[in-house]
């Protein structure tokens, strides 16, 4: 990648394509079952999450990183990029910290 603008844009689609391939939702922690935590993914799917209070948490996260927030957070990193790209200046640049270090997160886990 070249520069700040394109590890944006990259994340944004990166979590569009992840979102749009995830089951739908409502995704939902559940209860302790045989092989731990589950997450409920729609109406047929089901993660089971480790038997720990760790497994836990991890269940409500993945819960909540459901499709919806990822196309929220790919639209949102486009705003920025596309904010940043139209207003140039170092003002600007500076904007574009947090949208950046939030695309660097989702380009690592490739």
């Amino acid at each position: 990648m070249t520069d700040t603008t394109d590890e944006i844009r990259a994340a944004a689609a990166r979590l569009r394509a992840l979102a749009d391939m995830a089951s739908p939702g409502t995704w939902e922690r559940g209860n302790y079952g045989d092989y731990g935590w589950t997450v409920s993914l729609g109406d047929t799917d089901t993660i089971e999450t480790a038997d720990s209070e760790t497994g836990k948490a991890n269940a409500s996260w993945i819960a909540i990183m459901q499709p919806g927030l990822g196309i929220a957070l790919a639209a949102w990193l486009e705003f920025e990029v596309d904010l940043v790209a139209r207003v140039p200046g170092s003002e600007m640049q500076g904007r574009s910290r947090h949208a950046l270090a939030v695309a660097r997160a989702i380009n690592q886990q490739q």
